[in-house]
């Protein structure tokens, strides 16, 4: 799985991970491994919900399974305007304007909760390190049934 996630006390997952994990079909494994730790930014919870729907409908599992634990999280009152500045500020011409709204969201409340923050995204890695967060890109991992291949992060 996530080997720096196995330390972590609460993980939170932007929808890339989850995707990845999603196409890998290693969805229920991730939830089992992570268990009540992870949660998501209710950001990525719309983003789910709106892929499951088309190209990654394996996204289900996560409802199916009731995960995760509580519900997704929402951004404290107090970030909601800095959430959309940088939504603002990192959106390209043409681009929806909640555009890289589940990144963000994930890192600002992993900031506050002293959380692992699991991002595949650039934006999201960049923000991460820009806040001296702890974050990680690797969404490969090493199970029964599938070997690490990505070797992207130095930790599998």
């Amino acid at each position: 799985m996530i080997p720096v996630a196995a330390h972590a006390e609460r993980v939170l997952l932007d929808t890339s991970a989850l995707v990845s994990f999603a196409q890998a079909r290693q969805l229920f494994y991730l939830v089992q491994y992570l268990g009540q730790r992870g949660s998501v930014a209710l950001d990525v919870q719309v983003e789910i919900e709106r892929h499951q729907v088309g190209r990654f409908s394996d996204l289900k599992t996560l409802a199916m399974l009731r995960w995760p634990p509580g519900g997704p999280l929402a951004l404290p009152a107090d970030l909601l305007v800095d959430a959309r500045d940088l939504r603002r500020l990192h959106r390209q011409p043409g681009e929806h304007p909640d555009a890289n709204a589940g990144e963000i969201a994930t890192v600002l409340l992993a900031a506050r909760l002293g959380a692992l923050a699991v991002l595949d995204d650039r934006l999201g890695r960049r923000l991460a390190r820009f806040r001296g967060l702890r974050s990680t890109r690797c969404t490969c991992w090493t199970s029964r049934r599938t070997a690490c291949t990505r070797r992207t992060c130095g930790t599998c």
